[in-house]
């Protein structure tokens, strides 16, 4: 008798299910797993689109009608939702398997989940995004989705080594995903490859013709990087990776240029920081009310520090977030089509009780440019380490269609996963 063969897709998934049989114990990525039986089932009958098969793990904020979620506390719970979150309908529609919901800090803040670094189990995974970068990275996932406010979805990739993208502000509708700051808060994805993280995007924004992206000529491509940014510590491996790979694009494209905008970058971030607690302040007011003793330190002081922000305060916050972003062209873009800087300050921090500093994230966050992680090299320590692309507001096709090109120049060959490739 032949034996029946399995699909690709149904094997990719298995894979994925023997992957978190093998190391959930240790890295702790998921806060629930769909049943295999129940995944393999919806595989086989699901609508086939750009995703089909594809396993993707859900960040424990986003709303699912058959999964429960948490938000990543003890004191919420929804065993499902009335209606999927946007980006979650739209996977599903392009047939991605939906296989569990990943780990978050609580309520997409700084205090720490039970997630490890699938590289190091002594160290961070990153935040709030914990769950779902450790998933993709130690293959438990081929993608997963998070979000990202300050620099929850740039920094875990960092630390775990995984593609991670945040698209433009407001590119990708938000709704139905647990709210922390409206003018901040942003969903994107990570994945182990860039065809990945585009079929993605398309799925995302359902675009109409086929995902194949054009590579952009790196010939005609123009680069800036920034690299020491004035009292905001770096580690020298990360400035090392930054200036070899500066060079690299020196050699490459049309047009490279190192600039100096400490003064503004600095100031960006303090307004960022502004902004985040004014607006988490006025959106968890009932989840402070009832459940403060049980929140953690990390979330009572922004709550408390946003409170004693006044409305003026927030309006020339506002004010100066939208007066940079009109000047961008003559600052951190002149002349340029994309932009490298740190992603992190360093490695993965040793420690369960920090998810690290997304300071090298925070402008970035706060003017709504999409971001692009490319996990290509090494810390001191071992540890994944990368750089991120960043574009222009809107220009995400570019920023993807330019990383596409760039990962072929070796420099810029993407390290550090783990685990089953499950990429097919």
């Amino acid at each position: 008798m032949k034996m029946h063969q399995l699909s690709p897709a149904i094997t990719t998934l298995k894979n994925c299910y023997e992957r978190v049989a093998v190391r959930e114990n240790e890295v702790g990525a998921f806060q629930y797993l769909k049943p295999t039986a129940q995944a393999i089932a919806e595989c086989e009958k699901g609508p086939k689109g750009l995703l089909s098969g594809m396993p993707i793990g859900i960040k424990d904020i986003f709303d699912t009608t058959d999964m429960p979620t948490q938000w990543g506390t003890s004191y919420l719970y929804s065993p499902k939702s009335q209606a999927d979150s946007s980006l979650v309908a739209s996977l599903r529609k392009a047939g991605a398997i939906l296989i569990g919901k990943t780990v978050s800090t609580k309520l997409a803040y700084f205090t720490p989940g039970k997630t490890r670094n699938p590289h190091d189990l002594k160290r961070t995974p990153g935040a709030s995004s914990s769950g779902s970068a450790a998933a993709v990275a130690d293959g438990m996932s081929r993608a997963a989705i998070g979000s990202q406010t300050a620099g929850s979805i740039i920094r875990p990739a960092s630390f775990c080594g995984v593609v991670g993208f945040k698209p433009s502000a407001d590119l990708i509708p938000s709704s139905g995903v647990k709210a922390f700051s409206k003018s901040l808060d942003t969903v994107g994805w990570f994945t182990r490859n860039i065809h990945d993280c585009a079929l993605l995007f398309d799925a995302a924004t359902q675009r109409q013709h086929n995902t194949d992206l054009p590579k952009s000529a790196l010939a005609t491509l123009r680069v800036n990087a920034l690299i020491e940014i004035e009292n905001i510590p770096l580690d020298n491996d990360v400035r090392a990776l930054l200036k070899k790979s500066f060079y690299t694009l020196k050699k490459a494209t049309a047009r490279t240029a190192e600039i100096q905008e400490s003064q503004l970058f600095c100031k960006l971030i303090n307004v960022q920081k502004c902004i985040m607690a004014y607006e988490a302040s006025r959106t968890l007011v009932h989840e402070f009310q009832f459940y403060k003793n049980s929140m953690g330190k990390e979330l009572v002081d922004i709550i408390q520090l946003g409170a004693a922000i006044d409305l003026p305060e927030y309006l020339d916050a506002l004010a100066f977030r939208d007066h940079a972003l009109h000047t961008l062209t003559h600052t951190f873009f002149n002349q340029a089509d994309i932009l490298i800087a740190p992603s992190t300050i360093g490695e993965a921090t040793v420690g369960l009780n920090t998810t690290g500093d997304p300071v090298y994230c925070r402008p970035w966050t706060l003017l709504g440019l999409p971001c692009l992680h490319l996990p290509t090299g090494k810390g001191s320590h071992g540890m994944p380490i990368g750089i991120p692309l960043i574009g222009k507001p809107k220009e995400d096709l570019k920023l993807l269609s330019s990383a596409l090109s760039i990962v072929q120049l070796e420099d810029f060959k993407l390290t550090c996963l783990t685990g089953e490739a499950n990429e097919h």
